[in-house]
């Protein structure tokens, strides 16, 4: 029986300048030269890399990497009233109306914040077909809601995905797209294009 052939596919996101991004697109590089620029770039310290993911498959199979945090959040708040009691007879002044409490959560849910990584590739003589779905999820915020004791939080997420189907050369680094966090989420706030690129090679 034959062995099923192993395949390597090295994922790879890099963080340049906006401007810097856009001059690379206009030179009309392809996957390979315009990796090999990024390099270039890289050794330099003019761009950061923000991902190197490694996966192996056997044969035709997806596979699925992350580098995830779980994060617990609430989604539903109940608000709960007492009374002061109530008084009778003569002379006794109405009862005062109820007087709100703290919130009290009755439903949470759980989000895993980080870098996720489903992909699938099939190979094809000296190419690979991929079809793949990075997916990055950040926490944005905590907005408040409310004033006072009646005041609640929820959590607010920052959402990039990339899905996509391509053929790829064996050992040529491809150009997937981009996977851009708003700026407030990025380091100094600054507003950066993050490039993704992806390379299959026969593992051995």
């Amino acid at each position: 029986m034959e062995a099923a052939e192993e395949l390597e596919v090295t994922y790879e996101v890099f963080s340049l300048p906006m401007s810097e991004a856009a001059k690379l697109r206009r030179a009309k590089l392809g996957g390979e030269k315009a990796y090999e620029r990024i390099l270039d770039w890289l050794k330099k310290k003019k761009i950061r890399q923000e991902q190197f993911t490694v996966v192996k498959l056997l044969g035709e199979v997806s596979s699925m990497a992350e580098e995830v945090q779980e994060y617990i959040f609430p989604t539903e708040y109940e608000g709960r009233w007492y009374c002061l009691g109530q008084g009778s007879g003569i002379g006794v002044f109405a009862p005062p109306p109820p007087l709100p409490t703290w919130p009290e959560v009755t439903a949470f849910d759980t989000k895993n914040l980080g870098q996720t990584l489903d992909i699938e590739v099939r190979r094809a003589g000296a190419f690979c077909h991929v079809r793949m779905r990075p997916t990055k999820i950040g926490l944005t915020a905590i907005d408040a809601f409310g004033r006072g004791i009646s005041q609640v939080e929820m959590a607010r997420f920052s959402i990039q995905t990339l899905s996509t189907e391509f053929e790829a050369a064996l050992n040529k680094p491809v150009l997937v797209g981009t996977i851009s966090p708003p700026r407030h989420l990025q380091e100094a706030g600054e507003k950066r294009v993050w490039l993704a690129f992806l390379t299959c090679r026969q593992s051995g």
